[in-house]
């Protein structure tokens, strides 16, 4: 396995259901689909950064994942943009568990 390069959010039920199953998850990068835009997902640089984030959103069911980002920061994440408080995934990644990093 690959070490995560960036880390993110997901539903710890979904996500935990989904790398049950064989084969990779992908977190999805922007994109446009059926004339609708969709930001990417929610990147972080740390885990200690996502984990900060969830402390500030305690309604969310959801855990820390690693990310395999395919180019590396500068060409897959998106910089934080005003009102924000969170950087976005540019290309699709690799989603792995993170364990006890």
């Amino acid at each position: 396995m690959t070490t995560p390069n960036a880390f993110t959010l997901g539903s710890t039920k979904s996500y935990e259901e989904a790398l049950s199953e064989p084969g990779p998850m992908q977190k999805l990068g922007m994109h446009t689909d059926n004339g609708k835009t969709y930001e990417g997902g929610f990147v972080f640089r740390t885990v200690a950064e996502a984990t900060q984030y969830l402390v500030r959103h305690p309604e969310l069911a959801y855990s820390v994942y690693g990310l395999i980002l395919p180019n590396g920061w500068e060409q897959d994440v998106r910089d934080i943009l005003p009102g924000e408080d969170h950087h976005r995934l540019k290309n699709d990644a690799v989603i792995v568990r993170v364990g006890t990093l």
